[in-house]
């Protein structure tokens, strides 16, 4: 997951973080959060995400976040998981 890099203002305690279906879990392998991102800067951050041994061949919807503070952006995604 990437942050886009836009505006010229210092973001600061960025947390990146993934919304999952119920019984899924997303573990970060890099730092998820950020004390200060500064203007032009891109943070990306790698989740492991294992879906229940109970969703083969089934779709879903994975929502990314980026919380500042009060403000909170999100993007989705459709996945499969085939197995």
């Amino acid at each position: 997951m990437t942050l886009t890099a836009a505006g010229n203002a210092t973001l600061r305690g960025v947390r990146l973080a993934l919304q999952l279906p119920q019984g899924w879990r997303a573990v970060p392998t890099d730092p998820a959060v950020f004390g200060f991102v500064p203007p032009g800067a891109a943070p990306t951050v790698t989740f492991l995400v294992r879906p229940p041994s109970y969703a083969p061949n089934a779709g879903a919807v994975v929502h990314a976040t980026a919380t500042m503070g009060d403000l909170q952006r999100e993007a989705g995604v459709s996945v499969t998981v085939s197995g």
